[in-house]
């Protein structure tokens, strides 16, 4: 019994640190769970990625208020929106020639091209006219082998008919 108490008290703290602030954007599982399709997570003690998709059949499901709102409500800080038609995503693509989300970081950015392999684990499932709204995640960046800390910034992709999200974070050394 006693080692019964302990597992379930083990696995509690799993959940807890899974779903918690204390797992960088791991608050997002949370957010209409039933409609994510597709979801990686590689957190190690020096950094990690997330990305989440999530895709429904009806217009209008994910509306950019609520996932503002969400976002917010778990610590991230709005800072700015974008919006990118389907044309401009045209270059969005990774090394292994599939739509990729490219982090908008300087480097990565569409019109200063992309050449880092973190972009091809980042997957893009949204190829029409999207929006994209950016977040200070309150996380930190760090380049190995640079002592200059950047903002981790934290993406919603959201698909312009509301029918798709998608979110990105990348933190730690990276």
């Amino acid at each position: 019994m006693r080692t019964f108490s302990k597992v379930a008290a083990a696995f509690a703290l799993v959940v807890v640190v899974g779903c918690s602030r204390l797992s960088p954007a791991g608050f997002w599982k949370l957010y209409q769970s039933k409609l994510i399709v597709a979801q990686a997570s590689d957190q190690g003690p020096w950094g990690g990625k997330r990305w989440i998709q999530w895709s429904s059949r009806r217009p209008g499901t994910f509306v950019e208020s609520d996932v503002k709102s969400w976002a917010e409500s778990h610590g991230w800080r709005y800072m700015e929106r974008m919006d990118y038609t389907s044309n401009m995503l045209a270059d969005w693509i990774g090394d292994s020639h599939t739509p990729v989300f490219p982090l908008l970081y300087p480097e990565h950015s569409p019109t200063h091209g992309f050449d880092n392999s973190a972009v091809d684990a980042f997957p893009r499932h949204i190829t029409g006219d999207l929006i994209v709204l950016k977040f200070n995640s309150s996380w930190m960046r760090a380049r190995p082998g640079s002592a200059h800390d950047e903002t981790a910034y934290g993406y919603a992709v959201l698909s312009k008919d509301g029918c798709k999200l998608a979110i990105y974070h990348l933190w730690g050394e990276a």
